[in-house]
């Protein structure tokens, strides 16, 4: 969980797809799918059987300008999130005052 220096293990069916989504499905899906830090590591135990598995990281940003508001997705929901342009977004994540931000000072 964001915040949380634990790891969730997920299990994925025979088959299965599993999609780690960040802040920008969250806001448009009224919070229904939650962003988690993107982080992904061999099972432990797993060896060679885990071989197969594959991990791709991509991510997507708007239009710097572009509103993001949340998809009403279920009749009469109330929004959890005020409407936001794709570069405040950007800011409120990646801004200088992010904690854990290096700075130039920081050598």
């Amino acid at each position: 969980p964001r915040g949380s220096d634990e790891w969730q293990g997920v299990d994925c069916p025979e088959g299965g797809l599993i999609v780690n989504v960040g802040d920008l499905m969250e806001r448009w899906t009224n919070k229904r799918w939650t962003s988690t830090p993107h982080r992904v590591r061999l099972p432990q135990g797993q060896g060679e059987a885990s071989r197969g598995r594959l991990s791709i990281a991509w991510f997507q940003n708007l239009n710097y300008d572009a509103e993001i508001s949340s998809l009403e997705l279920v009749p009469d929901e109330e929004p959890l999130y005020e409407s936001i342009t794709q570069g405040q977004l950007f800011w409120e994540r990646e801004g200088p005052q992010r904690p854990g931000r290096r700075t130039d000072a920081d050598g």
